[in-house]
């Protein structure tokens, strides 16, 4: 009969999946939960840093606007071209 293969294939990978589940350690709350906390020693910013960081950020900004438009400009008017050449 047709499909018994794919039939059969289906049932072994839910046979594997089972048997994945049963190896699955089951988690209390208290497992995710702990007391112990890091402290992170983070350097402070200055406003002097933060502008410098934002003028960084907008000319990156820009950077990738200019190269989405050059790239969608070329692809176009390639296409456009294509077009024009074959019809």
């Amino acid at each position: 009969m047709g499909g018994e293969g794919s039939m059969l294939s289906a049932i072994k990978t839910l046979k594997a999946n089972r048997a994945l589940l049963k190896k699955r350690k089951h988690r209390d709350k208290k497992d995710f939960i702990t007391s112990e906390r890091t402290l992170l020693n983070l350097k402070e910013s200055t406003p002097k840093d933060l502008a410098r960081i934002k003028r960084m950020m907008l000319r990156e900004k820009r950077k990738d606007l200019l190269i989405s438009i050059i790239t969608i400009l070329i692809l176009g008017s390639s296409g456009l071209l294509l077009y024009l050449f074959l019809f």
